[in-house]
């Protein structure tokens, strides 16, 4: 039992609090991919401070890696300082690499839980996105989307 999956901890479908559909939908809505890197971060801290205030957490996200032209590839990582947590998005502005992160900390580092956590919820708001992508997990240690070849 956890506050996140209140059924069943090792079901991969998961029941989400209805405040993470909304502040995702919301984030959807600001269309996270366009705009400027400058544009796109103010989304992002903004998805941040609405998951943060759900969670009743004060974990940072650090997205002063990201360059004006972002890489091709991205990484992403979760950094324990003291009691709290800050979040490290480099080289590209990734949702599913945010989400995963900030899964880490909410499922006290379980690599696994986070991973399909990340991924359930990406596919179940970015529903187009996600459709035209491929998802691979590799011995639940992390997960890489590579865009579908042959679809429209």
């Amino acid at each position: 039992m956890n506050r996140i999956n209140p059924t069943n901890n090792n079901d991969p479908t998961f029941t989400f609090k209805p405040e993470v559909l909304e502040a995702l939908r919301e984030f959807r809505h600001l269309k996270p991919w366009r705009g400027t890197v400058d544009e796109r971060r103010i989304k992002f801290q903004s998805l941040h401070a609405a998951l943060c205030g759900i969670y009743d957490c004060n974990w940072s996200l650090d997205l002063d890696h990201i360059e004006a032209v972002e890489t091709e590839h991205g990484n992403a990582g979760l950094k324990y300082e003291n009691d709290s947590a800050r979040i490290v998005l480099v080289g590209k502005l990734s949702v599913v690499s945010y989400l995963y992160c900030f899964a880490l900390s909410i499922f006290a580092r379980d690599r696994r839980q986070a991973n399909a956590w990340a991924i359930a919820l990406y596919k179940r708001i970015f529903r187009l996105s996600a459709a035209r992508m491929n998802f691979r997990d590799q011995n639940g240690e992390t997960f890489v989307l590579q865009p579908s070849v042959g679809q429209n």
